[in-house]
């Protein structure tokens, strides 16, 4: 109408996203959405020590620390009930960055940097870094 070439919009109601993307909105997005994914990653926020999110928040990347506690420790990716919308991208162990294949173990120390929609990274941070009481 104004002869933009990119716009922005804010959704207050993560319901409306959709709406002014249909409105030609070039990128709409919801600090609802974004807030309640980070909200529900500070149960083991302690392994966490990156979070930042891609393509205008609806990705998430997090770098999640394997320790001695984690319930994936010493568990090949091929077992890891994974949900599907996320991703091992990296396995950073020592000085060695690894691209994980199902065979890959996950050890103590390790490092992954994981990728996936917000709303499914709560349920991954608790998978694979468990939660620190």
């Amino acid at each position: 109408m104004f002869g933009v070439p990119k716009t922005l919009a804010l959704a207050y109601d993560p319901m409306n996203k959709e709406a002014f993307e249909r409105a030609g909105i070039t990128i709409a997005f919801s600090i609802t959405s974004m807030a309640a994914g980070l909200l529900d990653q500070s149960i083991a926020a302690d392994n966490i020590t990156q979070v930042f999110p891609l393509e205008q928040g609806k990705l998430v990347a997090s770098r999640l620390m394997i320790t001695a506690k984690s319930p994936s420790l010493n568990r090949t990716l091929q077992y890891l009930a994974l949900p599907n919308d996320t991703i091992i991208a990296v396995v950073f162990r020592g000085d060695d960055v690894i691209i994980p294949r199902g065979q890959t173990v996950l050890m103590e120390g390790d490092a992954v940097l994981v990728i996936g929609t917000p709303e499914s990274q709560g349920k991954v941070v608790r998978m694979l870094a468990g939660d620190e009481e």
